[in-house]
């Protein structure tokens, strides 16, 4: 009787298990149609956009319909691209190999939402962190850790955007190109060592990261609620990432940009600071104390050209769209 009932479960188990192999082997059959079915398209889409951005640079008798028919397609063909496996960016490739970084539609989204969290949270780590370092002020435990963290946050947070571009995000180069500077300047604030220079810049430099972890709150929170509108219109997609956009519905804009224009003249304030401490104290004359000067300064130098770029933007975007409703 049991023989009889360990051959029966024997025979389920092997039943199931040959079930299973045959699907498998469908699925591997399918990948493999897929895979082909994919690097088709990829080419047919890449041809296809070239021959479309070659033949709206040279044929010069298109109506303006026309030319907006074509960039439409440009815009839904990049779209297309962006669903297909890509080779990751250059520097993300030198970090983690030339792997598949392309991620499903439902992926792509629970990524998103998982970077705007990660965000979310540094914001609020780097605010305490300050803080303590402000507290304990005679303790170099503290900002040690902030410098860390903010190293952390600015390398995670830019490998995370970097992996967003291939999987269709827009993210304008300043905003890369201000995370490597922000990693840069956290590495060598690690790298400078205790002293008289250190504590007397201390304190500005704690204030200043508060202050700016506060404004980074406020555009957060601002940019997401715009985003989150535009998306429920219809006017973008959810792989969007929080930046810049306009009028804003829960902050308003201006006093928005007053705070950014305050972080801006802060930065500016502390690559003064730091120059004149090189001159005034003797134990600032060290390469760490200028280095730092000069990218506080590039910093808000970008900061202040992006901001002027967009408001810049915005007011052309006003006078044309009240130029058309009047005529």
């Amino acid at each position: 009787m049991f023989k009889m009932d360990g051959d029966k479960a024997f025979n389920g188990i092997n039943a199931k298990y040959q079930e299973l192999r045959s699907k498998y082997e469908e699925l591997n059959e399918a990948r493999l149609n897929l895979s082909g079915l994919e690097k088709d398209c990829l080419s047919s889409v890449s041809k296809l956009s070239t021959e479309g951005k070659e033949y709206l640079r040279t044929e010069k008798s298109l109506s303006s319909d026309e030319k907006t028919d074509i960039r439409n397609m440009l815009a839904t063909l990049n779209d297309m691209k962006s669903t297909f496996k890509q080779p990751p960016m250059f520097i993300l490739a030198q970090i983690i190999g030339n792997i598949n970084v392309t991620l499903s539609k439902s992926d792509r989204l629970e990524y998103k939402q998982e970077y705007e969290k990660f965000k979310l949270f540094n914001i609020g780590l780097m605010t305490v962190l300050s803080i303590g370092s402000l507290v304990f002020f005679e303790y170099q435990l503290p900002s040690a850790l902030l410098h860390c963290a903010s190293v952390w946050y600015y390398f995670t947070i830019t490998l995370r955007e970097m992996v967003l571009l291939s999987n269709g995000s827009k993210i304008k180069w300043w905003w890369l190109v201000h995370h490597y500077g922000s990693i840069t300047m956290a590495g060598v604030f690690l790298m400078w060592p205790p002293g008289d220079c250190y504590s007397a810049f201390k304190v500005q430099f704690i204030l200043f990261t508060i202050c700016l972890s506060c404004v980074m709150a406020l555009q957060f929170v601002y940019q997401r609620a715009k985003l989150y509108r535009q998306i429920a219109m219809g006017k973008t997609h959810h792989m969007m990432v929080t930046q810049e956009s306009r009028v804003g519905i829960v902050f308003d804009f201006s006093f928005l940009v007053i705070c950014l224009i305050g972080i801006y003249i802060f930065q500016f304030y502390n690559a003064y600071t730091l120059y004149a401490m090189i001159y005034a104290i003797e134990d600032c004359q060290k390469w760490q104390v200028g280095l730092i000067s000069i990218l506080f300064f590039f910093l808000a130098l970008l900061n202040s050209y992006t901001l002027i770029s967009i408001l810049y933007s915005k007011l052309n975007s006003f006078i044309s769209g009240k130029a058309k409703k009047q005529s």
